[in-house]
């Protein structure tokens, strides 16, 4: 396992669901440095404590152990486009598409601090070819000036 990766899961999924590092700390009956280091990619996690962190996030283990099954359900089930998502990656931010109730909004937004928001899965099509739109046309641009 990548302590590094898991960390990152623990991040992500943590501020989905709008928790401090001290409040999940609190929930898995750890120290608040414990979730730090574990963040961080520092410490390995024990089986046991990612169970609890599982279970506290209310997600399945498998997602703290492997993004790319939350990548999974945001291309196929959410239908978000896989090119858009790994552009939003980069800049550091993550979408976690969860299918819910037609009152819910199924995507979450989550920067590289501890913010979050929520979102239809229409504002991410409309980001997604608002962006995309915006690329090609500065591309073109540049042809065009130096042609």
């Amino acid at each position: 396992m990548n302590n590094k990766k898991i960390g990152e899961n623990i991040n992500t999924y943590r501020k989905f669901k709008k928790l401090t590092q001290k409040q999940l700390a609190d929930l898995i009956d750890k120290a608040e440095s414990s979730v730090q280091k574990y963040e961080k990619g520092e410490t390995e996690v024990p089986i046991s404590v990612l169970e609890k962190i599982s279970t506290v996030l209310d997600i399945p283990l498998l997602y703290l152990l492997d993004w790319t099954k939350q990548e999974f359900m945001n291309t196929v089930l959410g239908g978000i486009d896989n090119e858009f998502e790994q552009l939003i990656t980069s800049m550091g931010y993550k979408l976690i598409y969860r299918p819910g109730t037609e009152n819910d909004t199924p995507v979450t937004l989550i920067d590289t601090a501890e913010h979050s928001i929520s979102i239809t899965l229409e504002e991410i099509k409309e980001l997604s070819h608002s962006t995309k739109s915006y690329l090609n046309f500065k591309i073109h641009e540049l042809f065009q000036a130096r042609s």
